[in-house]
């Protein structure tokens, strides 16, 4: 998803709004709520019995027949970041006017725990969040969200799982550069998952030891090696196809792959080489 810059007029103006979200939830009863229903997120984690579980699901205004969704918002540096966090969030989910949500605060960040309308499935809301989180990219600065968003769970017993699989899609969205961000459960089986797992410090040293050259040739040419590079690998090094993405004719980039491989000393050729690059691209630039 490309996101624009824009003025500052315009970025002032989505910062209103965005504050502006939800307005009459931002005051102490919601946070009188998040605490209240930490102890239903205690329950899950512990894997509750069943029908005591339930029976807590009913009494927030949630259906334990399910299905369920589970999102989480990590946040760091915002102006009242868990709020801005739950405005987001339930300004989608108030647009399926069916929908029952509960918001919970704790140590592993913001928990919603959504009873979807009929029309909204997780996809529906993933795309809803994502486009929600696109508009108002440039008035998040000084912040950043990152969302992450469960695998349905279709009853009380399977919340547990849905719950985990939230939290670390949180954490994978934290590592992108974009300040407000969403990954959903079905990343959870990519490479990323392989990511979130290394310190950053190591993630980091990773990506300059493999990119360093290319970045200080971008540098000092003012060159786009490394963009170049991931879009080669992300089109699984089709030439026209990518050359095509970059606005450049194939022979131009067949000068630039070359002129990448002597930087690096990788050939691009070979399987090990393609994903030691890609997994260098992968890693958050910022």
């Amino acid at each position: 998803m490309v996101r624009g810059e824009p003025s500052d007029p315009e970025a002032a103006e989505q910062t209103a709004e965005l504050l502006a979200l939800g307005g009459a939830r931002r005051d102490e009863r919601r946070r009188t709520e998040q605490r209240f229903h930490a102890d239903l997120i205690e329950l899950i984690e512990q894997a509750a019995p069943p029908a005591a579980l339930a029976t807590r699901l009913r009494t927030a205004g949630l259906d334990p027949t399910g299905p369920l969704l589970v999102l989480t918002a990590l946040t760091r540096g915002a102006l009242r970041p868990w709020d801005l966090a739950a405005d987001l969030a339930e300004s989608v989910l108030d647009e399926s006017p069916e929908t029952r949500t509960v918001v919970a605060g704790g140590e592993h960040g913001l928990t919603l725990l959504v009873s979807p309308g009929p029309t909204l499935a997780d996809t529906t809301l993933a795309d809803l969040l994502d486009e929600r989180l696109a508009r108002f990219e440039a008035a998040a600065e000084g912040g950043r969200i990152a969302f992450g968003l469960g695998a349905p769970a279709t009853d009380a017993a399977g919340l547990a799982r849905a719950l985990e699989e939230s939290r670390l899609a949180a954490r994978l969205a934290a590592l992108r550069p974009a300040r407000l961000s969403l990954i959903t459960a079905r990343a959870l089986d990519s490479h990323l998952l392989l990511l979130a797992g290394v310190p950053a410090d190591i993630r980091a040293t990773y990506r300059r030891r493999l990119l360093g050259p290319l970045q200080e040739y971008d540098a000092e040419h003012g060159a786009d090696m490394v963009h170049t590079l991931t879009v080669f690998l992300e089109h699984n090094g089709a030439w026209r196809t990518t050359a095509t993405a970059l606005h450049i004719h194939v022979s131009t980039l067949h000068y630039r792959i070359g002129r990448i491989q002597q930087l690096t000393g990788r050939d691009l050729s070979t399987a090990r080489d393609r994903v030691d690059l890609y997994l260098a691209c992968a890693i958050d630039k910022g």
